[in-house]
């Protein structure tokens, strides 16, 4: 039994770094934060995981992007107008998790190699392709031109 006030929340942070084609150099970090939801079907796949009796499936670490202006919802099961190009295809993350804490990351810096136009969803999902949408959030939207680069850094605490 869960404890009282026990739950799980999560965040993603997006930086946005502009590279200047001149110059050959990135410019500063334009930075997001933002909460994330957690999906109903991605709230039944963690419960399978972690209590379930078919462990061995593949956690929520793919991100994925979109341009998709609907926003996120936690009745979603897929990235709508997921991004499969130039760059910004779905990627398996790299997790994270400090010693002696609660919390996990996962991190992926995608590069643009063509423009993209209003990038404003970003979601977790448990495949490289099809999968369970685990996390899902909106950010403001973002077009990045070839060479940008976007780190999308999601944080998952239990407490």
């Amino acid at each position: 039994m869960a404890q009282e006030g026990e739950k799980q929340v999560g965040q993603v942070s997006v930086a946005i770094k502009r590279y200047n084609p001149q110059t050959g150099l990135y410019g500063p970090s334009e930075q997001q934060l933002v909460k994330n939801l957690l999906t109903t079907a991605g709230r039944t796949f963690l419960l399978n995981q972690g209590y379930g009796t078919s462990l061995g499936t593949n956690g929520g670490n793919y991100i994925a992007l979109s341009s998709n202006s609907d926003g996120a919802s936690i009745s979603d099961t897929v990235i709508a107008d997921e991004i499969t190009t130039n760059g910004l295809e779905r990627a398996q993350g790299t997790i994270t998790q400090p010693t002696n804490t609660d919390t996990s990351f996962i991190a992926k810096t995608f590069t643009a190699t063509d423009t993209h136009t209003d990038v404003q969803l970003v979601g977790l999902l448990t495949a490289a392709s099809i999968g369970t949408l685990v996390r899902e959030a909106e950010i403001t939207a973002v077009t990045l031109s070839a060479n940008d680069e976007l780190l999308v850094t999601w944080q998952i605490s239990l407490s």
